[in-house]
Order: C-alpha cells, then sequence, then structure tokens
C-alpha cells in the first residue's frame, strides 16, 4: 500500500514539474519560448536600453549646450557692462577735466570772450592748448 501512493505521488509531482516547465519555458526566458524567440525578445530589450541610453546621452548633450550658451550670453553681459562702465568713467573724467577747465578759462585771454564757457564753439586749438595746461 505505501509503494502505491509513493508511486501516485511521484506521478502526480513529474505532472507538476512538466506543467511548471511548460509554462515557465523551462526555467529561462518567457513561458513557452523557442531559443530564437528569446533571442529575439533578448534583442528588443537590448535595443530598448540602447534607445533609453541614447536618450539620456542626448538629453545631457543638450543640458551641457545650454548651460554653455548660457555662459557664453553671461561673458557677453559682463563684456558690456564692462564697456559701459569704461565709457561712464571716461565721461566723469572729461566732466572732471572740463570743471578744471572752465574756472581757468576766466583768467585766459581769448578772441572768443563770448564764447568762453561754451565749449563746443571754441576752436579745436585753443581747446587742446587749454587742456594740455591741465594735464
Amino acid at each position: 500500500m505505501m509503494a502505491l501512493v509513493r508511486t501516485d505521488r511521484k506521478k502526480i509531482v513529474n505532472a507538476e514539474m512538466k506543467a511548471g516547465m511548460a509554462t515557465s519555458g523551462g526555467g529561462q526566458g518567457e513561458p513557452g519560448l523557442t531559443p530564437g524567440a528569446m533571442m529575439a525578445a533578448q534583442a528588443k530589450a537590448n535595443a530598448s536600453y540602447v534607445e533609453k541610453e541614447e536618450k539620456r546621452l542626448l538629453k545631457m548633450k543638450r543640458r551641457q549646450e545650454k548651460e554653455i550658451q548660457q555662459m557664453v550670453e553671461f561673458e557677453v553681459k559682463m563684456s558690456t557692462i564692462a564697456a559701459d562702465r569704461e565709457q561712464k568713467a571716461e565721461q566723469e573724467t572729461q566732466r572732471v577735466r572740463l570743471h578744471l577747465i572752465v574756472p581757468q578759462l576766466h583768467a585766459f585771454p581769448s578772441k572768443t570772450h563770448h564764447h568762453r564757457k561754451d565749449l563746443s564753439r571754441w576752436p579745436a586749438v585753443e581747446l587742446a592748448y587749454v587742456t594740455s595746461m591741465i594735464e
């Protein structure tokens, strides 16, 4: 009797193992796949991985290009600001020079007495002479 139970048990276990192997594909891959189908599935998985990696690299490249563009724009902006600052400093220097010249003009005899304060009407030679006196 015990032998009969053992043989029945072996039959049930074997049947379950066969059913399990058929659904799990022999323990490898997806259920019921042939080796060719498994290779195709593996190739598809690899292709999707490659696509994801390419997308990631493309995204990283775009981000780097954007950062470089921002850096260039920043440098251009800083250059413009520096040029403006330099121009304002030059204008301030000219303004200070003119404030130094105007008081001296009263002591400087000129043929164009009525044009002393309006330096834009002064002859260039006379203005250069006065400017050279204060430098």
